[in-house]
C-alpha cells in the first residue's frame, strides 16, 4: 500500500493544484492477530486489537511537522473533520465531532466517549451482535455475556469488572440506547 500510494499522492497533489488536497486514511477495523481475545481472524469482537484503527488525516496545507491527537475519536468524526478541513459547512445534525482543530492550532475538544459494534458474528452465524460503548475508562462489551473492562488499569482487556461496577454498566447501557 504504501508503494502505491507513494505514487498516487503526488498525481492528486498536482491535480489539485494551489488548493491541495485533503488526504483521510482510515481502517473500518484492526486486526486481532495470533487469535488474540480468541478470535481466530478479525473484525467480529470488540477488543482493542480489533476496534483500535489508525485515523491518519493530511490537510490541504501539509503541517511542518506531525500532529498526534491522543483523543478518542471514532469513525463517525471522519466526515465532519474532512468537511471542515475542506472549508465545506458541517450540515446541521450530522453525527461526529470535528476533530479538525488541530491542523488551525486550534485545541480539540477531548471526546471521551464512542460507540461500537460488531455484526459479523450476527450476518454470518445469527448470533447476537456485538454492541459497545466506551467511556473515559471503562468499555462495555453488551452481549449475551457482557463484559466491562478498565481499559486504562487493565490495556490487555483480561479482568472483567462488570459485576462490581453496576452503576458505570447502568450508564453505558444508557449511552447505547441513546445511539
Amino acid at each position: 500500500i504504501d508503494a502505491e500510494l507513494a505514487r498516487l499522492v503526488p498525481q492528486v497533489d498536482e491535480a489539485a493544484g494551489p488548493a491541495g488536497a485533503v488526504w483521510v486514511l482510515v481502517a473500518d477495523h484492526g486486526e486481532a492477530l495470533d487469535e488474540e481475545h480468541g478470535e481466530p481472524s478479525h473484525g467480529a469482537y470488540l477488543f482493542e486489537p480489533t476496534v483500535h484503527v489508525p485515523l491518519i488525516v493530511r490537510p490541504a496545507k501539509p503541517l511542518a511537522a506531525g500532529v498526534v491527537v491522543p483523543n478518542v475519536v471514532s469513525i463517525v468524526d471522519v466526515m465532519p473533520t474532512a468537511l471542515d478541513l475542506l472549508g465545506i459547512a458541517i450540515p446541521p445534525g450530522l453525527d461526529g465531532v470535528d476533530e479538525a482543530g488541530w491542523a488551525k492550532g486550534s485545541p480539540v475538544a477531548d471526546q471521551p466517549h464512542a460507540y461500537m459494534e460488531s455484526r459479523t458474528l450476527f450476518q454470518r452465524f445469527g448470533y447476537a451482535p456485538e454492541i459497545g460503548f466506551l467511556e473515559g475508562n471503562y468499555k462495555l462489551m453488551d452481549t449475551p455475556s457482557p463484559k466491562l473492562i478498565d481499559v486504562v488499569a487493565d490495556p490487555l482487556e483480561t479482568t472483567d469488572r462488570f459485576v462490581e461496577k453496576p452503576d458505570i454498566v447502568a450508564s453505558l447501557r444508557a449511552h447505547i440506547a441513546a445511539v
